[in-house]
């Protein structure tokens, strides 16, 4: 740990500015806060909760478009000014949500331009920063920023119930909007810095001679296949996590104590961020991956049938909250692994076109599974399935082809 120490001297204003962005950037915010705002809108608009999980699934999937566009934007302009406009901009376009009307189309609309402003708050940037400042305990750099989003993921639930409760749902999402404006933007413009070579026009256009060809990268099978896996475990996830209140209101539990068994999930988050970053530095990522994605799997198990308590739904909360944490650490460490850092921003923004296609699609698709058999059992299962199945396909991805 002696050449990350030496690291974190140097570049620990970088990582506390990317927890800071990506926290209250649009993977943390909405993600964790969607679930909570689904019976104020159902009762102001008469939305079912799948329509209210539709602006979630809109966004997710106007990333795909979004996410290569801030990669682009990085490399023409650099990282740091990126992520300072698309902090500002996401922040005031999510305030914005409190002027929500009863026309839907305007309110998925409203999801699709903050996904187009707030695609600079995504991983794809923070891991580009970061990936230039640390070599040695890059994964554990990584699991540093990625855990703003635990951070969110612990507070924010409560956090909006409390707004929603004491405010009223227009006041919780202004308050709730404002938090990315006067918390990460300040830290952002002043931490944060790209090391040298890594600012606009850097990238994999001038990567020094023998690093590998970004061409050849979509042709590589290992791309596909990381590809597919994230596309099934960000669907599994996405879909256990923001109906994760909704199930527990359907199972007789108060509105507070689901939202702390929400919170309950996010300090798993939390805990999967801060252990699975170092670990990947030691350990083989797959095997990582499939141990965590498995459990999960398992755990959502645990939530099938009528007869469950709190304790059964902390087990699960802690193991979906495990795997949640440790995909935004295992997802960039892969691309840097296996695509080098020349190309990581490239592979990430390709890849997580996958993983946010099926964060899309899966809040969406386990609300609609839920109306269809009129029960959690079936989208459950079919959870749990998906997690297994990740797993056990990047086990397949053999030795790191990157040497930096």
């Amino acid at each position: 740990m002696t050449g990350f120490r030496t690291e974190v001297a140097k570049g620990w204003g970088v990582l506390v500015a990317s927890a800071a962005g990506f926290g209250l950037g649009m993977s943390g915010l909405p993600y964790y806060t969607s679930g909570v705002f689904v019976e104020p809108l159902n009762k102001a608009f008469g939305w079912s909760a799948t329509q209210v999980q539709g602006g979630l699934t809109v966004e997710l999937l106007t990333n795909m478009a979004s996410l290569p566009l801030a990669a682009w934007l990085a490399k023409r302009f650099g990282p740091r000014r990126v992520a300072i406009g698309s902090v500002a901009l996401f922040s005031l376009s999510y305030m914005a949500m409190a002027f929500t009307n009863s026309a839907l189309w305007a309110f998925y609309l409203h999801w699709m331009e903050i996904s187009l402003v707030g695609a600079g708050t995504l991983t794809v940037i923070w891991t580009q920063v970061i990936s230039g400042w640390f070599v040695k305990g890059r994964g554990a750099a990584l699991a540093c920023a990625m855990l703003g989003s635990g951070l969110t993921a612990l507070c924010a639930p409560v956090l909006a119930n409390s707004l929603i409760a004491g405010l009223g749902w227009r006041l919780a999402y202004a308050g709730l909007g404002a938090l990315p404006l006067l918390v990460a933007l300040p830290l952002i413009y002043i931490l944060l810095h790209e090391r040298a070579g890594e600012g606009a026009g850097a990238g994999a256009d001038s990567a020094p001679p023998g690093r590998l060809d970004p061409a050849p990268m979509f042709g590589d099978w290992r791309f596909w296949l990381i590809g597919f896996a994230f596309l099934l475990v960000g669907a599994a996830v996405s879909g256990v996590i923001p109906n994760l209140v909704k199930l527990l209101r359907f199972h007789g539990f108060s509105r507070s104590a689901a939202a702390g068994s929400a919170s309950l999930l996010g300090l798993f988050v939390v805990v999967g961020r801060l252990g699975c970053g170092p670990l990947l530095d030691r350990v083989w990522v797959s095997a990582v991956a499939a141990v965590i994605f498995t459990l999960a799997g398992l755990s959502t198990l645990l939530l099938r049938g009528a007869a469950f308590d709190a304790f059964t739904v902390a087990i699960a909360a802690a193991a979906v909250g495990l795997a949640a944490g440790a995909e935004l650490d295992i997802l960039p460490y892969i691309a840097s692994r296996y695509f080098g850092v020349a190309r990581v921003g490239a592979a990430l923004a390709g890849l997580s076109g996958f993983f946010y296609c099926g964060s899309a699609l899966g809040p969406w698709g386990f609300s609609w599974l839920v109306d269809a058999a009129k029960g959690y059992d079936l989208p459950l299962a079919l959870a749990a399935g998906m997690m297994g199945v990740s797993g056990a396909s990047l086990l397949l991805l053999g030795r790191y082809r990157a040497t930096d």
